[in-house]
């Protein structure tokens, strides 16, 4: 019996604990993306229907955490989701690089559309300055999240049976 589910749960609910409770980063409010980490990971080494229920949850709390209206982050991280899935044929999918890669683009536009959502909320626009170097900041924080989610959601499913290390497959079709 696969245990898909309950292993995303533990993951997605892991993540978000961390991330609410995480300082903000250094000189700006935002905090590293750990949940878009951990929908990053089910789009890049999951199957379609994983990948989309992870980035739906992921955005969903992302939201809940973050005081953005509801469906922002969840829709923006389906179709990061939906276009990783298209783009795995070419993408070495278990090559760290791609991860930090993806990490890199997917926070900075994430909180762009997260600021775009929010915008009309506010009485007076920030700064362009502080805007900008908050976003850089998210790319090196969304690059080391993706890299870390990475080994340890893979662990997670290979303890619950869910995928098999290729050295174990190897040595078992022997």
């Amino acid at each position: 019996m696969k245990l898909d589910l309950p292993v995303m749960l533990m993951a997605l609910s892991v993540a978000a604990a961390l991330q609410a409770l995480l300082p903000a980063m250094p000189w700006t409010p935002l905090k590293v993306p750990l949940l878009t980490a951990v929908a990053l990971y089910y789009a890049l080494r999951r199957q379609p229907a994983r990948a989309l229920t992870a980035a739906l949850w992921a955005g969903i709390l992302t939201d809940a955490l973050g005081g953005v209206p509801p469906g922002v982050s969840a829709l923006f991280l389906a179709a990061v989701a939906l276009a990783l899935l298209s783009a795995r044929r070419v993408l070495p999918g278990e090559a760290w690089t791609t991860a930090a890669l993806a990490g890199a683009a997917v926070a900075p536009l994430l909180a762009m559309a997260q600021y775009l959502a929010l915008r009309r909320h506010w009485e007076s626009q920030p700064e362009t300055w502080p805007l900008i170097s908050s976003w850089l900041l998210l790319a090196p924080a969304g690059a080391l999240a993706a890299v870390a989610a990475m080994p340890l959601c893979k662990r997670l499913d290979v303890w619950a049976g869910n995928v098999q290390l290729k050295d174990e497959i190897a040595n078992r079709d022997r």
